[in-house]
């Protein structure tokens, strides 16, 4: 079977797991079988930003940047329909307001 390749609908990321990180896991971990890789099926990164994180996370949204907070933590959760473009003008719009 050919491997599957980045498309419209089958973003980068997705692609990118299928290819380097799902073979190397495999590997690493001394697998016998694809079914045992663990699944990737989401990212939650929590960055402290301090008291200030409500204010921030709104100021995301401004520009159009979804994300949430909890505490004084800013929870960014991209998805495989996101592109590296996106992660990166996500972390390039919180710099500016930090």
């Amino acid at each position: 079977m050919a491997a599957k390749t980045a498309t419209a609908d089958r973003p980068r990321l997705r692609d990118r797991f299928d290819r380097e990180v799902k073979p190397t896991l495999q590997r690493e971990l001394g697998l016998t079988n694809v079914m045992q890789v663990p699944r990737f099926e989401k990212i939650v990164v929590n960055v402290g930003v301090g008291p200030e994180a409500a204010k921030i996370c709104h100021a995301l949204l401004e520009r159009d940047v979804c994300t949430d907070y909890r505490g004084d933590g800013l929870r960014i959760s991209p998805h495989f329909f996101n592109t590296e473009d996106d992660i990166d003008r996500c972390f390039e719009e919180l710099r500016s307001l930090l």
